[in-house]
């Protein structure tokens, strides 16, 4: 695969800046920085790049970066990553209408971003249209610091668990279960899996809901793993929302 071409938009020079330069320094091209409006149209007149960074909130720019990717990204078919320090409701809501391959949120590791940025470049999909991404079946995952990708079926992968700066990727091999480690975080990945069959049951654990098999108070037994998944009792009604449960009349 050729090196990856980056937009960054990003108001705090500083910050792009270090961005640019830890990209870089992973082998991927950065084709500009841009602050505002105007200076996004400039820059992808010169060169329309493979995937743009986009910080959501933009000060001195007349148009915040959902909004210049409604205009002038989202024409194109370029894929979008938002980098934000903001969870608010409505700023994510409009964020989710542009079908951003991905989201980082800051502050954000410097060693992990070019890989994160490279997986959501191979995992958004076009659509035939260019409004946006379609879901696919499988996700190819980074090793080796990002420089080789390894398929992964979603329907496969029993559960997900946190350990420190990686997550362990469980998938269903033959009666048994096999493990995969990828260096980044399980918030950034669990975006990649549908939020209707990929339940995170803790702060560590996210559950492919398919494989469950019994569900105790804080215990959850699951397909192929011979010992359950322990769960905050908080999340016991949650879950149990999100599942089809038959209740004794």
């Amino acid at each position: 695969m050729n090196p990856l071409h980056l937009l960054i938009i990003e108001d705090d020079l500083i910050e792009a800046a270090d961005m640019q330069e830890s990209l870089e320094s992973e082998g991927r091209f950065v084709t500009a920085l841009a602050r505002s409006t105007q200076e996004v149209r400039l820059a992808l007149k010169r060169k329309v790049p493979d995937l743009a960074l986009v910080d959501i909130r933009l000060a001195g720019s007349p148009h915040n970066g959902i909004e210049i990717a409604q205009k002038y990204l989202l024409p194109l078919a370029v894929p979008i990553v938002y980098l934000t320090s903001s969870t608010e409701k409505p700023f994510v809501e409009a964020a989710q209408q542009t079908h951003p391959a991905a989201f980082m949120f800051k502050p954000f590791r410097s060693k992990e971003l070019a890989i994160q940025l490279e997986l959501a470049y191979l995992n958004h999909n076009p659509s035939p249209d260019g409004l946006g991404s379609q879901p696919s079946e499988s996700l190819f995952l980074p090793t080796k610091n990002g420089k080789e990708h390894i398929r992964i079926l979603k329907k496969e992968v029993v559960y997900m668990k946190a350990a420190g700066a990686y997550v362990e990727v469980y998938t269903r091999t033959g009666h048994g279960v096999g493990s995969h480690v990828f260096a980044m975080n399980l918030k950034y990945l669990a975006q990649f899996f549908p939020a209707d069959q990929f339940f995170r049951i803790s702060r560590f654990v996210v559950v492919n809901l398919d494989f469950v098999e019994r569900i105790e108070k804080n215990q959850l037994f699951v397909s192929a793993m011979e010992k359950p998944i322990p769960f905050p009792e908080t999340n016991h009604k949650e879950l149990m929302r999100k599942l089809l449960v038959v209740k004794t009349p």
